[in-house]
C-alpha cells in the first residue's frame, strides 16, 4: 500500500518547454499560448464515514493566434503533440477567416519579470487517500464522542498556470 500519490501536473520546466515548443510551430504573425494543469482531490464523509474519493486532473492548452487585427482561440485537453498541432492549425484557420477587430490591443512586447516563489505546501498537494481518511477517521471519532453525526469533505487542489506570448517573427 503506498501512502504518497504521485503528481500528475507538469513540472515547472516541462510547462515552459510545452508552450515554447507551441510557439515555435506557430505560422500566425502573433500568438498567446496559455496552459493550465489542475489536479484536485476530495474525500467526502457523512454520518461518521468516508462515503466518497474523487481523484480529478485537468489539463487545458488554448492558443489565440494573430493575423493583423484577426484572431482566433482554439483550445486542446491533449498533451500529443500531434493534437497540439492541430490545434495550431485550427486556431491559425479560424483566425485567417475572423473579421477584424476595431478594439484590437497590440501583444506586449518581451517583458522581465522578477522571479517569484510560488506558494506550494509539498505535504499538502501529495497528501494520499490514507492520510486523508486518517484525518476523517479522527474528525469522526471526535464526533462520535460529542454524540453527533458528522459530515464534510476533506480536500487538496494543487495548480499550474503558464503563459506566454511571440510578436512577429
Amino acid at each position: 500500500m503506498t501512502t504518497a500519490i504521485k503528481q500528475n501536473l507538469l513540472s515547472e520546466d516541462e510547462a515552459l518547454s510545452l508552450l515554447e515548443t507551441t510557439i515555435k510551430k506557430s505560422e500566425a504573425e502573433g500568438i498567446v499560448v496559455s496552459l493550465n494543469n489542475d489536479e484536485s482531490f476530495l474525500s467526502r464523509y457523512s454520518e461518521n464515514q468516508i462515503s466518497q474519493n474523487i481523484t480529478k486532473t485537468k489539463f487545458e492548452l488554448n492558443i489565440t493566434s494573430y493575423f493583423g487585427t484577426r484572431s482566433a482561440t482554439a483550445s486542446t485537453t491533449e498533451l500529443d503533440p500531434d493534437a497540439i498541432t492541430a490545434t495550431i492549425r485550427s486556431s491559425e484557420e479560424l483566425a485567417r477567416i475572423a473579421p477584424q477587430d476595431p478594439e484590437w490591443v497590440p501583444l506586449l512586447e518581451p517583458q522581465e519579470y522578477e522571479k517569484r516563489t510560488p506558494a506550494f505546501d509539498e505535504l499538502t498537494a501529495t497528501i494520499s487517500p490514507l492520510e486523508r481518511g486518517k484525518i476523517i477517521q479522527q474528525v469522526c471519532a471526535m464526533s462520535t464522542k460529542a454524540g453527533v453525526d458528522g459530515s464534510g469533505t476533506l480536500s487538496t487542489d494543487t495548480f499550474l498556470g503558464a503563459i506566454a506570448n511571440r510578436v512577429g517573427d
